[in-house]
């Protein structure tokens, strides 16, 4: 047969469903291809492993056949399938050998894939011009660093960090981005301020109340008070006399009243007592003798009553402030 096509790689997005995936160009035997899983989102590659995660049919035909996975992958993955032969020649003529044409067209079938195969990994590469006559050689990865020309013009080397140049557009959506933050900022003080306010209002609430609470328990009080005050006047001495003797410690001895009637007496006055034994006395000689009572002697008797009710209540108050 001839290789007519330069077709060498089958690429699909999957889709979570599919997986039997074809491939469109010969191969030889099944591990002539190679499948690698891309991740869309990264860029990163991983390459897939014969008969653990998929299965090759119809190796050798022109036309191609089926790559069989045996997991499902998301649409966030590609399937690539390229034709990836060894580097060798294994067909053997032997001189005076019959010479057939299909081994013949086989290994010249082979060279012309392999040529397929270089052609596609040189795609992909980074070339110089044709007028170049300088090998180019990358240097060694430098974290940071930015590939570039040595001051000669002639190698590659690691450039200091790259710094962007910041556009007029760059600009314009950064003082865009900083205006939302202020804006933000700005809604976030207010929120703040409001809920401030309500705290205080609320404690200015709770503490009138409590004066007022305070404050009408302080009227209670002194209303009480002021009843109590008029019950003990409207109740007079005789409460005052009453709420006094229950003030005494019980078992308080009351002085007799010889000790407590020590007024002093004067030269020439008698005790009440001998008073009105002798006031007596006359009364009866003067009955005796006129047998009848004039007004002079009632006059003098009842001076007489008066003078001793004067005394006893005399007597009574000095016994009361001892008490």
């Amino acid at each position: 047969m001839t290789v007519s096509s330069e077709v060498f790689k089958n690429i699909y997005t999957c889709n979570g469903a599919t997986t039997i995936f074809p491939y469109t160009f010969k191969i030889f035997a099944d591990d002539d291809l190679e499948v690698v899983l891309h991740t869309i989102a990264d860029g990163t590659e991983v390459t897939l492993t014969l008969t653990t995660d998929y299965t090759v049919s119809d190796a050798g035909n022109p036309a191609g056949g089926n790559v069989t996975t045996v997991a499902t992958y998301s649409s966030d993955y590609q399937l690539i399938i390229r034709r990836n032969l060894p580097y060798t020649q294994e067909t053997d003529f032997v001189e005076n050998d019959p010479f057939p044409a299909d081994s013949h067209e086989d290994a010249l079938d082979k060279d012309v894939m392999l040529i397929q195969q270089l052609k596609e990994s040189l795609d992909r590469a980074i070339l110089q011009t044709s007028t170049a006559t300088t090998p180019l050689t990358f240097p060694l990865p430098s974290a940071n660093s930015i590939i570039g020309w040595d001051p000669t013009g002639t190698f590659l080397v690691n450039d200091p960090p790259y710094v962007p140049v910041e556009t007029p557009d760059d600009a314009v959506d950064k003082d865009k981005d900083d205006s939302d933050k202020i804006d933000l900022m700005t809604v976030l003080y207010a929120i703040l301020g409001v809920v401030i306010t309500i705290i205080v209002l609320l404690l200015v609430l709770i503490f009138m109340l409590l004066y007022r609470v305070r404050q009408m328990a302080g009227k209670d009080e002194d209303e009480e008070v002021s009843e109590e005050e008029d019950a003990e006047a409207e109740g007079g001495p005789e409460e005052e006399q009453e709420e006094e003797e229950a003030k005494e410690p019980e078992g308080a001895e009351v002085p007799p009243m010889e000790k407590t009637k020590e007024v002093p007496e004067e030269e020439g006055e008698k005790p009440p007592e001998d008073e009105e034994a002798e006031e007596e006395g006359d009364r009866e000689e003067v009955v005796g003798e006129d047998g009848e009572e004039d007004e002079e002697s009632k006059e003098t008797e009842a001076d007489s009553r008066i003078s001793e009710v004067e005394e006893d209540d005399e007597i009574k108050i000095v016994i009361e402030e001892y008490k």
